[in-house]
């Protein structure tokens, strides 16, 4: 069994029980600020790839969510045929996207430790690093796109997700004005609950994110390079 599938089997196991302690926290409690961030994050590294995802919403409510065990949701779908094309680079999008709730509720530590990704060497396994409670769906797609995608880039699974990981640190600790946007758009999350495909692109309007990601190449630099 995969490192991958061993962290899904026990999160599976736990979701029963944590969605009923879930469902008793008052909507004000802290924990609502962790599903922002989680979410937050889903809808940043969503943007950098929004020609070829369209989003109709983004939320942490938990109605009307496909599964019991979800808090929140990215909800996007392709804006290209994926019958016609079922590239590398949309695979490892949606993958990234997925991935990336995981660092959003962990940014404190991201931020925190400026030489995470050396010390992460000293973890057999990286997700020990994290806190991963809450991401049960994310890890569903990441566990179906990783054997494509670490037999496209010529490597394990494991080194695979763990430099995704990377990837998606640096994004954040390197750009100010992500960290901005993540905080930004937590905190308007809070506030709304539920921000849908106008409100999305007119917030990162606001603060001209389009143009960085241009200037600072983030949309098509945005690949597995270790």
């Amino acid at each position: 069994m995969s490192v991958l599938s061993k962290i899904i089997s026990v999160f599976k196991k736990k979701k029963k029980e944590e969605v009923k302690q879930k469902e008793k926290l008052p909507t004000n409690n802290a924990n609502y600020e962790k599903i922002a961030k989680h979410e937050a994050a889903h809808g940043i590294v969503w943007y950098l790839f929004r020609q070829n995802w369209i989003v109709n919403q983004l939320t942490i409510e938990k109605e009307n969510l496909p599964y019991e065990n979800m808090n929140g949701a990215l909800h996007i779908t392709a804006n290209f045929d994926p019958k016609a094309e079922t590239s590398i680079e949309r695979t490892n999008e949606i993958f990234a996207i997925a991935l990336s709730g995981m660092i959003g509720q962990n940014l404190d530590l991201v931020y925190q430790e400026p030489l995470l990704i050396g010390k992460s060497s000293n973890f057999e396994n990286i997700f020990d690093m994290f806190d991963i409670s809450g991401c049960g769906g994310d890890f569903d797609i990441v566990k179906k796109y990783l054997p494509f995608l670490s037999e496209a880039y010529n490597t394990n699974e494991y080194k695979f997700i763990k430099f995704k990981i990377f990837d998606l640190i640096n994004l954040f600790q390197e750009h100010s004005i992500v960290r901005l946007l993540h905080h930004d758009l937590s905190e308007l999350l809070l506030e709304k609950r539920t921000l849908f495909s106008e409100d999305l692109i007119d917030f990162f309007d606001k603060y001209k994110f389009s143009e960085y990601i241009s200037r600072e190449d983030l949309d098509t630099n945005f690949y597995y390079q270790y």
